[in-house]
């Protein structure tokens, strides 16, 4: 009953609930998922080989699984999807590949450098986003048991590698 009366108040005073506020931040980064998992599966599609290709493709199963734990998250905490957001999401990353990249059509190796830089600011969003759902587990039950640590650990390797693999596509290419 305190929540409910803490909401009404929160609205009347002209202020969002938190949990408003949650919902706004869940659905958010539905989209950013979405647009991650388009780019990374692009980026793999264009650089399957080697060492870079087999981190590709392991980035792409887990961008994935955890778009699939945001969706689990929706429905644990009763936040509707929003699916033009996530088709928002989608296109945006279509329209990011209209780009100079030295080439009118193709791909090129700048295309890489411009790629495995927004997989790098994808990563850096995900370690975020899981520290502060990490967070949020203490006083929220709904999101006790998600395994939030063993997904901020991966999103550090997941920095680590992308910084990686960008200086050295850097370094051959400007």
């Amino acid at each position: 009953m305190a929540s409910v009366i803490t909401n009404v108040l929160t609205r009347v005073a002209g202020g969002v609930s938190r949990e408003k506020q949650f919902a706004i931040f869940l659905r958010d980064h539905m989209v950013v998922s979405t647009a991650g998992v388009e780019l990374a599966r692009r980026t793999l599609g264009e650089n399957s080989e080697g060492e870079l290709g087999a981190f590709l493709k392991q980035l792409v199963t887990k961008l994935e699984s955890e778009r699939d734990t945001l969706h689990e998250i929706a429905r644990k905490t009763e936040v509707s999807r929003s699916v033009l957001g996530e088709a928002g999401g989608w296109l945006a990353e279509k329209a990011g590949r209209i780009k100079l990249n030295g080439r009118l059509v193709g791909y090129s190796p700048l295309s890489r450098v411009f790629e495995l830089e927004a997989l790098l600011l994808v990563a850096q969003q995900r370690l975020s986003f899981w520290k502060i759902l990490d967070r949020k587990a203490r006083v929220d039950e709904r999101l006790q048991g998600l395994a939030f640590p063993a997904r901020i650990e991966s999103a550090e390797e997941d920095l680590r590698l992308l910084e990686r693999y960008l200086m050295e596509a850097a370094d051959r290419t400007v």
